[in-house]
């Protein structure tokens, strides 16, 4: 890119290129994707914790009551 210095009587000079982009700005981008995939994973959990939590509730109690035999007063022996 050519500038025209007024600084020395206006004469031309030829712009360095453009240094290549800091770490900083690496950093940035790098957070940035970090910052989107933790917003995904946070959509994600909210949807599938509670969903995988009823399902795990029902099998558990499902389970729980079908193979604890049911208790009756007959099956008590009482010893006088």
């Amino acid at each position: 890119m050519r500038v025209k210095s007024t600084m020395f009587g206006g004469a031309d000079r030829t712009d360095a290129p453009l240094p290549p982009p800091s770490r900083v700005d690496e950093i940035n981008s790098t957070s940035t994707s970090i910052a989107a995939l933790a917003s995904t994973i946070d959509l994600y959990s909210r949807l599938v914790f509670p969903l995988l939590f009823g399902v795990f509730n029902v099998i558990y109690w499902s389970v729980y009551l079908n193979l604890s035999a049911p208790t009756n007063e007959d099956d008590f022996v009482f010893f006088d």
